[in-house]
């Protein structure tokens, strides 16, 4: 079985707490456990508002952090099932706390990968004071 497509980075859970992502483990866990040979070679990918994910390969391993200091940290990674990708706009704003000319300029007009754990901990411990 070939899974080549993605329709949606940021899928939404349904009314069990599943998400297409769940449903797609799923599938790769019964294809395995029934022998079949499983091939997850994303070939094309979608995000929520059915515009392509675009990934430049020569981008793949760029990183930066959110010049505002919320605690993003953006990252190019190779398009895979089960991974949520953001597309950063033209003015850069941060997708986590919203302040325009944020991202660097060669993170814009394409999807990366966000880590916000350093924004969460920053409203953990804010919160805290």
């Amino acid at each position: 079985m070939a899974l080549t497509h993605i329709h949606s980075s940021r899928p939404n859970p349904d009314a069990f707490g599943q998400s297409l992502f769940d449903k797609h483990d799923w599938i790769v866990a019964l294809g395995t456990a029934l022998g079949w040979e499983i091939v997850e070679e994303v070939e094309e990918a979608w995000d929520e508002d059915d515009e392509r994910i675009v990934v430049p390969p020569n981008s793949i391993g760029d990183a930066g952090v959110c010049s505002n200091k919320c605690g993003a940290i953006f990252t190019v990674q190779p398009v895979k099932a089960g991974v949520a990708y953001y597309k950063i706009d033209t003015d850069g704003t941060c997708p986590i706390c919203m302040k325009k000319d944020s991202v660097p300029d060669y993170l814009r007009e394409i999807h990366v990968v966000i880590d916000d754990s350093a924004y969460l901990l920053k409203q953990q411990y804010s919160e805290e004071e």
